[in-house]
């Protein structure tokens, strides 16, 4: 079973709302664990760890709320928007 597989699955099984709520719960995760790194109470590989778990959450959302493909294109728009900013161009 490929991730795409997994994701589709865990949404089948738990439902879109259930696994939004979820990635309310993860993002929450990795802000307390961010937090208690900069605290000296968490190491890098904590944050890390929490970081995976929102990633996983926000594959999943994409299936949720990307159904017309946008994702990809908004993201292209605010890095190219980024790499401005670098260039001082913004």
């Amino acid at each position: 079973m490929n991730r795409q597989d997994i994701y589709e699955e865990a949404l089948l099984k738990w439902g879109a709302e259930s696994q939004i709520y979820m990635l309310i719960e993860e993002m929450a995760e990795l802000t307390k664990a961010v937090c208690k790194y900069y605290r000296g109470k968490r190491t890098q590989d904590d944050v890390l760890e929490e970081m995976v778990d929102v990633e996983i959450m926000i594959e999943q959302m994409k299936i949720i709320f990307d159904y017309n493909g946008r994702f990809n294109e908004l993201k292209k728009k605010k890095l190219k928007r980024l790499h401005n900013m670098l260039l001082g161009r913004e």
